[in-house]
């Protein structure tokens, strides 16, 4: 059986669309607190992400480990994904529940475009330390 989840992590906007307008809920969570909007980030669908932000899809929910959209974007080196969340005002800087950031983890798996990113766009964004 299709879930909307499912959908919108394999990329298929119209039966995302299909799901949303027979009254799919776009806000819920599964057993590992993951969201269809978290799945498209994952996915790298920036079509469905788009779409369900459109739709009023909280873009600042964690899963149940406290991964962000950001950090399975910058996990996934889905720069584009990670630009818009930034744009939209989503958290971008939040760690999970073992403090490891988005930051940290694109740089982790050597996802290089998302770490220039991150590290020259988002700059102006974390706090001031000792200044």
């Amino acid at each position: 059986m299709k879930t909307l989840i499912g959908e919108a992590f394999v990329g298929d906007l119209e039966a995302v669309r299909a799901m949303v307008a027979a009254g799919a809920d776009i806000r819920q969570v599964n057993s590992a607190g993951c969201t269809a909007a978290y799945a498209a980030a994952e996915g790298g669908s920036l079509p469905i992400l788009r779409f369900l932000a459109d739709e009023g899809a909280p873009l600042s929910l964690a899963t149940n480990t406290g991964c962000t959209l950001a950090y399975i974007a910058a996990e996934n080196n889905h720069l584009d994904v990670l630009r818009f969340l930034g744009d939209a005002g989503a958290p971008l800087h939040t760690a999970d529940n073992n403090m490891v950031t988005a930051t940290f983890i694109a740089a982790q798996s050597g996802n290089l475009d998302v770490l220039r990113y991150r590290t020259c766009c988002c700059c102006a964004a974390l706090p001031s330390v000792g200044r």
